[in-house]
């Protein structure tokens, strides 16, 4: 119940006594460049067939701080901090006594370039405009590292935010063309932003006049023209507005701004915008009475291997011909068929399966609106995939004619883990330095030869899946 000024208003809390069973994490496999950052998502599995985001309720930890953190921070929950090469450590969360990992190489790739975006773009003085920096490495991969980059105007012109909330956001301060600038250690990116302070003269919003079945939809733009030339736009700005919000609603909240949805059958509206007291043209809104027909699942009859994250589309096909994107709808729900072999989120990522056993699940998105409308597609779960191989002790030295057990670890694509030292083929890069033993019984038993060109490295090779993982191995006097 919460109460303001005298007035009143009550929601229905229910409380389950469902317990929680599983948990997924997602990524469950993820390779970071050194210096980025990246967000997980648990997703719990309860005892009444149910699935939650338990972004807010998990707790985080990283078996090794010093090549990767993760935050429990309120607004950065859930948030890794790359921080040196190395790897695979384990990313673990844990609520109420259970728990999964994920498991994260953080790739030592140097930095070359900061791209920043959108690219010379023009705001009114007083409006924002939130940046993006994308880092580029050495090996060619590309990571968005806007949370990592320190953000800089390069005159009074712009100010531009590093607050966590708001990190990227630039703000026209004064006319001026200031760069945005992005830094993260030595390397830095930029682009121009252009400021204005021209009056609006008028505002042009379309697509005009639209026709859509109930449900459906649309989205709107605004496009300014400016006293001293040029257009821009302003779409994000302005305030939009329905004649009629009993018939045709249209949004002003961030991420869906200009989004109009028609609610009754048959019944017209007029969109409009406004801003600092110019108003827009009008544009006829129609709900007419196409009804959804199919819904089409993809991807289709998927065959994957336990512990990979799945993600599906739901596309919905009206009776006029025209197609929606479902997949995040609210009226429609996705389910699973069993539950063992595949579960599907209904909160955010919405329609992303999580593998946790092996076997054939029918996916299904279900639409209920003035009629039920359900799409299908089978997924088919294998064993387990060996995703990589780690070799240990790391790093390690032995004295000539003494010798060392080595041990090969398997991560495989459900997260597991399994030791593959009998399994895997051993090597010595240089078998003057040291020996290692592929005869039953000594499997990974390396004896050291020589301290002359030490250090030798080891390698470990499942033939069947040509996975390999290595180490270095230093012999003494």
């Amino acid at each position: 119940r919460a109460a303001f000024g005298g007035q009143t208003g009550t929601h229905l809390l229910q409380i389950s006594n469902a317990t929680i069973t599983s948990m997924a994490v997602d990524p469950g496999t993820l390779t970071i460049a050194d210096g980025s950052t990246a967000s997980f998502t648990p997703t719990g599995s309860f005892s009444d067939g149910t699935t939650q985001d338990l972004i807010l309720q998990a707790i985080w930890a990283s078996e090794n701080p010093s090549i990767a953190s993760i935050s429990n921070d309120p607004g950065s929950r859930g948030v890794l901090t790359a921080l040196s090469g190395g790897g695979p450590i384990r990313i673990t969360a844990t609520w109420n006594g259970v728990s999964n990992f994920a498991n994260v190489t953080v790739s030592a790739a140097e930095l070359r370039e900061i791209q920043v975006t959108p690219a010379q773009r023009t705001i009114l003085v007083g409006n924002s405009l939130r940046y993006t920096a994308v880092g580029v490495y050495s090996d060619g991969s590309t990571a968005d590292i806007s949370g990592s980059v320190t953000w800089t105007p390069s005159n009074a012109a712009a100010t531009i935010s590093n607050a966590a909330a708001s990190k990227g956001v630039a703000t026209g301060v004064a006319v001026g063309t200031p760069s945005i600038v992005a830094t993260l250690g030595p390397v830095a990116g930029s682009t121009q932003l252009f400021i204005i302070d021209a009056p609006i003269t008028s505002i042009m919003i379309s697509p005009d006049p639209v026709s859509k079945p109930i449900g459906v939809v649309q989205g709107f733009t605004a496009i300014a023209t400016l006293s001293g030339g040029g257009t821009q736009d302003i779409t994000d700005q302005v305030l939009w507005a329905s004649s009629n919000p009993n018939n045709v609603r249209i949004s002003n909240a961030a991420g869906t701004r200009g989004q109009a949805t028609g609610i009754v059958i048959g019944t017209t509206a007029n969109i409009f915008a406004s801003y600092e007291g110019v108003a827009s043209n009008l544009v006829v809104f129609t709900v007419n009475a196409a009804t959804l027909a199919t819904i089409a699942v993809t991807p289709d009859n998927s065959s994957v291997a336990k512990g990979t994250a799945v993600p599906f589309t739901a596309i919905g096909t009206y009776s006029d011909g025209s197609a929606q994107d479902l997949t995040t709808h609210a009226d429609l729900t996705w389910e699973s068929s069993a539950l063992g072999v595949a579960t599907i989120s209904n909160v955010a990522p919405k329609g992303q399966a999580s593998t946790p056993g092996t076997g054939t699940s029918t996916i299904t998105a279900r639409f209920v609106g003035t009629t039920v409308i359900t799409g299908t597609t089978q997924l088919t779960v294998t064993p387990a995939t060996l995703m990589s191989i780690s070799v240990t002790p790391a790093g390690g030295s032995v004295a000539v004619n003494a010798t060392v057990q080595f041990v090969a670890t398997g991560l495989f694509s459900d997260n597991s883990m399994q030791v593959l030292t009998n399994q895997v083929t051993w090597g010595s890069s240089k078998p003057g330095v040291a020996t290692i033993s592929n005869a039953v019984g000594s499997l990974g038993r390396a004896t050291g030869v020589s301290s002359v060109d030490s250090p030798t490295t080891i390698t470990a090779q499942h033939v069947p899946t040509g996975r390999t993982g290595t180490t270095t191995l230093a012999v003494t006097p």
